[in-house]
């Protein structure tokens, strides 16, 4: 365990996002009493309120309607209903029917086929619009190419655009381009900023990088301290990278203060979730009693799992072997028991870690 290897995680851009509130600043009255009554949970009284606003041509009013018939709230469920009120809504220039319609086509919502160039057209008119989300979902389509040319640089644009509107994965995205210079000009400080803001607004993958940044050194200076600060937030939060990673700060003292049990416990809860390298080092601290009681069955258990998910590091070779000649036959076929019990019940990776 003396070789520390830590990398940056460079997480899948797309993420889901609901669709954006509807209420907005300047809303005329009745708008505003429609949405209370459906906050309350009062639809019936949001339906009669938003169909009157709805065929005056309110269309805030024909979103909310869109909603509920949608929903099936305060009136019959009616998808096709819905979706009509949301064209309407959008071709009078709605940004969040556009950014609804965007994302039917996109995902194929009930009469709407999936269509990934008319999700692109209606995402673009609401992210021009100044829909922060549709924003986001339209950088991840040049991402992806889907419905547009593939392309980063036009990806950041939208991406930074609605980071600046305050989309926290917007921002970790941002980062992402700026670490690996894709898209934009490769800057590890811009990236560290990046990382941050999206780190404070409490994404995961930021509070890993950010960590990992400052461990390292890149666009920030060097602080174990501080790395162990973001490693914390984002191990509490249930990343498998960062609970191994801080349980590595905490086996070695570094950045926190030295405690093995600290670190076993971090380890095996990374271990459970199918990080491989956490059920290396799970492993050796049982045949060493390092934070745990000794235990050369645990041990041998532990490095099958690591083993079966692909790391193969020399001293856990080594240290297998060794487990091996001192077992007993009935030790060792209680030691792949566990192994495959545990590979069971999650202790192997389903997907590839981010960013391979």
């Amino acid at each position: 365990m003396r070789n520390r290897y830590r990398s940056v995680v460079i997480g899948a851009f797309a993420l889901g996002l609901g669709i954006a509130a509807l209420t907005r600043p300047g809303c005329a009255a009745p708008a505003d009493e429609a949405q209370n009554a459906y906050k309350a949970g009062d639809y019936a009284s949001a339906y009669a309120l938003s169909l009157a606003l709805a065929e005056r041509g309110d269309s805030e009013g024909q979103v909310l309607l869109a909603r509920l018939y949608m929903e099936g709230h305060g009136v019959t469920l009616d998808i096709p209903e819905g979706v009509r009120w949301y064209v309407r809504a959008a071709e009078s220039g709605n940004i969040d029917a556009q950014y609804a319609l965007g994302l039917m086509a996109r995902d194929g919502a009930g009469p709407i086929k999936q269509d990934a160039e008319t999700a692109a057209a209606w995402l673009t008119v609401a992210a021009e619009g100044g829909h922060t989300f549709a924003q986001f979902e339209l950088g991840n389509l040049y991402v992806e190419g889907h419905g547009v040319a593939a392309d980063l640089k036009r990806a950041g644009e939208w991406f930074e655009k609605a980071a600046n509107q305050g989309h926290v994965d917007a921002a970790y995205n941002m980062g992402v381009l700026c670490l690996t210079g894709k898209g934009q000009p490769k800057d590890e400080a811009k990236a560290a900023e990046w990382f941050r803001k999206a780190a404070e607004g409490g994404n995961v993958d930021a509070q890993y990088n950010l960590g990992a940044l400052y461990m390292l050194g890149l666009g920030v200076d060097q602080s174990s301290a501080e790395a162990a600060r973001w490693l914390e937030k984002a191990a509490d939060a249930g990343l498998p990278e960062a609970q191994f990673e801080l349980g590595m700060s905490a086996y070695y003292g570094d950045g926190v203060e030295r405690d093995l049990e600290r670190a076993a416990r971090l380890f095996r809860r990374a271990a459970e979730k199918g990080h491989p390298e956490a059920q290396g080092a799970i492993s050796i601290m049982y045949a060493h009693g390092q934070g745990l009681p000794k235990d050369a069955l645990e041990a041998l258990a532990w490095a099958n799992v690591a083993e079966a998910n692909g790391y193969s590091a020399q001293p856990l070779a080594e240290l297998k072997k060794a487990l091996t000649d001192q077992l007993s036959p009935d030790q060792l076929a209680e030691a792949d028991r566990r192994a495959d019990q545990r590979l069971s019940r999650g202790g192997a990776l389903t997907t590839k870690p981010p960013g391979e």
